[in-house]
């Protein structure tokens, strides 16, 4: 039984104000006399004066017959209200203080939302989440529109009418939460942007639609809506974001999940005798690409070497496409491996950070019936990994740095080759710092046709994606030749011992200058001066 059934008259306040005897609503007459109900329900039993009627009615352009007009529009009311009455009202009140509307909470819509909502969270902090998600769809049910409706732009509904407003948003806060922590990303992202349009101010819808966007795949999108809301506080409040905000910013930069409050999902290493499974839900919506693809597939599978750039925006599904079609090239009987901003397998199928030449010989040593061969006796790394891509069709990763300049041009730099210590499995501090025998070799040790192949995409890719400042772009690159892009880093190390820095110093470009180029661009970006930079 809900509160309809529950009594005889019910109150309606979320929304347009509607009153209800059990099912049936009731007619309340012309405006002025719904507007009159409204402002006696927001007193919640406590008496209103005469005069504070009629000002809230006609503020102080009063008609003659104000006072027999609220007279006759109260006898009315208790007609509707209080059909059943054999003497005076139970229900509209006459006092020496006033006229008093009694309505019991219990008769409220307002009531049962708040008892809603407090059961939901009750749930959600005992991470009851289906209990949680079905008191909060519930509450959030009872709407019909902004509270009190075409009352709420009255003067004497204003603040009464911002409070149930409020504590709507508040709901949806916590359904967004809710959805979050069960993992309903895109539902979640869908609340939350509807949050952060009702209230562009509020940062806990912001910072929700951060979350949610983050575990939903959309890094990128979520840093560029805290750009977003940071502007607007600047612009509208001169404000900057909350350290709360700050440092979800920050958790999201350094992907740090436990900041964020998401569950770091549990993963298995990819190998090169076992890709990552394809969903189990069919791809839909992406036929002409799929097929697109799978004509590629075909040509290389003839011996043709071929090439795809998959882009678009952040969370439109490019790496599940991806995966679709890696899963098809290894049933094609194509030795696929997969690295991530430069990790890769490594032998024993752990994970290294070696360079893509380097991680690519070292993985594809371990595919095949061959798979334990041994080098040629002085073989280089380069004549290696082209011996073994000699064995199977096989699909690659190769990164490049692209650098903005404050006209506007973009320029690509030149691939870098890292070789570390065969008794280093992974390229950490030490070996990045310390060890004396890591070598850095710029450019990496790629056709110049490739390399200069390679530079074009990651400034086609730069453009695609509306990139600024500084990017670096890993690509599959089939065959040793043939590029796609994987995926785009726009937070690259930038220390001076960092690669990034390494590479364009070897373009010819000192750390000081491409500091200088990277602020005066940025400062170009925004229109604000430039004055005093100069390269050290």
């Amino acid at each position: 039984m809900n509160a309809i059934d529950d009594h005889t008259m019910w109150y309606g306040m979320l929304g347009p104000v509607v009153v209800r005897h059990g099912r049936t609503s009731l007619d309340l007459g012309p405006r002025q006399r719904r507007l009159l109900l409204t402002r006696l329900l927001i007193e919640d039993g406590r008496p209103v004066s005469l005069t504070e009627l009629c000002h809230s009615l006609w503020g102080d352009e009063q008609p003659t017959a104000a006072v027999s007009s609220i007279r006759a529009h109260i006898s009315r009311l208790r007609s509707v209200l209080d059909p059943d009455r054999k003497s005076r009202s139970s229900v509209l009140i006459s006092g020496a203080a006033g006229y008093t509307l009694a309505v019991p909470r219990e008769a409220r819509d307002t009531t049962t939302f708040e008892a809603h909502v407090l059961r939901a969270r009750a749930a959600f902090a005992r991470e009851q989440l289906p209990l949680a998600r079905a008191e909060i769809d519930t509450a959030l049910g009872l709407w019909r529109g902004p509270a009190l409706g075409e009352a709420a732009e009255e003067p004497f509904a204003l603040r009464e009418g911002a409070r149930p407003n409020a504590a709507r948003q508040d709901a949806g806060e916590l359904l967004a939460a809710i959805l979050i922590a069960q993992g309903d990303l895109v539902p979640a992202v869908s609340v939350a942007e509807q949050l952060t349009v009702g209230a562009p101010l509020r940062e806990v819808s912001w910072s929700l639609l951060m979350r949610a966007l983050y575990a939903a795949g959309r890094p990128v999108e979520a840093l560029r809506q805290y750009d977003r809301f940071r502007t607007t506080l600047a612009r509208e409040l001169g404000l900057d974001p909350s350290p709360g905000l700050r440092d979800l910013h920050m958790a999201v930069l350094r992907h740090d999940t436990a900041a964020l409050g998401i569950p770091r999902s549990p993963r298995t290493p990819t190998t090169l005798a076992g890709i990552p499974p394809v969903a189990r839900t069919p791809l839909v919506g992406r036929s002409q690409e799929t097929a697109r693809l799978q004509t590629l597939l075909g040509e290389a599978t003839a011996g043709q070497s071929r090439w795809a750039v998959v882009s678009g925006e952040p969370g439109s599904g490019k790496t599940r496409l991806l995966d679709e079609f890696a899963a098809q090239a290894a049933k094609a009987g194509f030795a696929v491996t997969r690295a991530s901003g430069g990790h890769a397998l490594g032998r024993g199928r752990t994970v290294t950070l070696r360079c893509a030449v380097t991680q690519l010989a070292d993985g594809l040593r371990g595919s095949g019936e061959d798979g334990g061969a041994q080098d040629g006796p002085g073989e280089d790394v380069l004549t290696t990994l082209v011996r073994q891509i000699a064995r199977v069709p096989t699909l690659c990763v190769v990164d490049i740095a692209v650098l903005e300049h404050p006209d506007g041009r973009l320029e690509a730099g030149p691939p870098l080759e890292i070789a570390v210590h065969d008794e280093r499995p992974f390229f950490d501090y030490e070996a990045k710092h310390v060890d004396a025998e890591t070598s850095y070799t710029i450019p990496a040790q790629l056709d110049d046709d490739v390399a200069k192949q390679l530079q074009r995409m990651a400034v086609d890719v730069f453009e695609a994606l509306n990139c600024s400042g500084l990017i670096r772009v890993a690509f599959f690159l089939r065959d040793g030749v043939r590029p796609v892009v994987n995926e785009v880093n726009t937070f690259p190390g930038f220390t001076a011992a960092s690669q990034f820095p390494r590479i364009w110093a070897a373009a010819g470009l000192s750390y000081g200058r491409l500091l200088d180029t990277l602020i005066t661009t940025a400062i170009t970006r925004t229109g604000s001066p430039v004055a005093g930079l100069a390269a050290r």
